[in-house]
């Protein structure tokens, strides 16, 4: 019988190591702030989060 994971699976797994990454602080300033900001994105399919370009123009990084 094929195995087919519930939809979402992958994501919580994922999700779950990135928790046990910043519980422990193995992780650099950057990365804890990446994976802080990626979290959020999985919480909330609408959550934006980018940086300001020299035009003020918006850029979103995992949409793009």
């Amino acid at each position: 019988m094929k195995h087919t994971p519930k939809p979402g699976a992958y994501r919580e797994l994922f999700k779950s190591g990135l928790l046990a990454l910043l519980r422990t602080g193995d992780l650099s300033e950057q990365e804890r702030k990446d994976a802080v900001h990626y979290l959020l994105l999985l919480d909330n399919p609408n959550y934006k989060f980018g940086s300001l370009q020299p035009t003020n123009g918006y850029t979103d990084f995992f949409r793009s």
